[in-house]
């Protein structure tokens, strides 16, 4: 949620939003449909737009990264560079920011944020089903 008023203040980048799309492509669950759903609530507010429509537009994003890593396509890594940077535009369509170093500047930064993110999952978080011998 930090980085919902750093977006809104003082650092205009979509790291938000990156951050979200990627733990949705690296993990399926619900919590990625609350986080979206907060983040999304929380820049509304601070943009002043209508309360709930960014809210509606990440639910919908994360909804559709989450069916674009089931299919065998989206295994290659390199293949969330165009997805997650075709939902970024989306975004910057409805917020009214259309700067396109910025946008490069974020497609950029998916790759490393994807990897942060795996890193972080697969080493500080145990797996949901520990199988233990008796």
């Amino acid at each position: 949620m930090l980085l919902a008023f750093l977006q809104a203040s003082i650092w205009p980048l979509n790291l938000g939003l990156i951050l979200i799309l990627t733990r949705a492509f690296v993990i399926s669950g619900k919590a990625n449909l609350f986080y979206a759903f907060g983040f999304g609530l929380l820049l509304s507010y601070l943009y002043q737009l209508p309360l709930g429509l960014l809210s509606l537009i990440c639910i919908a994003l994360v909804e559709f990264v989450y069916f674009w890593s089931k299919t065998p396509f989206s295994k290659n890594i390199l293949t969330i560079l165009p997805v997650i940077g075709g939902l970024i535009l989306i975004v910057e369509f409805f917020t009214g920011a259309k700067i396109w170093p910025q946008i490069l500047l974020e497609v950029a930064l998916i790759l490393p944020t994807f990897l942060i993110v795996r890193f972080w999952e697969e080493r500080f978080f145990a797996p949901k089903e520990i199988k233990l011998r008796v």
